[in-house]
Formats: structure tokens, sequence, C-alpha cells
């Protein structure tokens, strides 16, 4: 999960016009995308899709930090490798 998150966070982050001149994010999936928006979305929306930063709060010592580094599902998928199918979930 850990280098999945990495993968993405870096191919998201890396695109400039992500923040406003006040610093604030923009919307799009990689830099300022405002046709991406829909009549609902506002800057606000943004920051509830951050929550997949919510890891950088976990401890530098936690499993989520330390253990090595596994293929995620997306790239096992792409490169041929067997990976157990994904069912609803009942809470």
């Amino acid at each position: 999960m850990r280098a999945a998150l990495h993968a993405a966070h870096r191919a998201l982050w890396d695109a400039p016009g992500n923040f406003t001149k006040d610093g604030y994010l923009t919307i799009g999936l990689r830099g300022h995308q405002p046709t991406l928006g829909d009549s609902y979305s506002n800057n606000g929306s943004m920051y509830i899709a951050s929550a997949g930063l919510l890891a950088l709060g976990l401890p530098a010592d936690d499993a989520f930090w330390t253990a090595p580094a596994q293929d995620w599902t997306q790239k096992k998928a792409f490169n041929g490798v067997a990976f157990p199918k994904d069912y609803a979930v009942n809470y």
C-alpha cells in the first residue's frame, strides 16, 4: 500500500498548478483542471479527497513505513501477475 500511495502521490503532486496563489488546493486530478469539477465541486472538495495523506500522521516506526514494499493490485494486474479478486464487504 505504501508503494502504491507513494507512486500515486508523486504522479499527482509533481504537477504545477496544484495550488492557488494563496496556497489552497485547486480542482483537478493533476494540477489545475477546472473542467474535471462538477457543479457541486469546490476547493473544499479537494481537502476531502486528500484523505489519502492520512498515513503521514503515522509514527515513523509504524509497519506502514517500515515493512518491505510490495506490489499493489493494479501493478500486479498490468504485469500479468495473479491477484485475489475483490468482493463486496458487508460490515
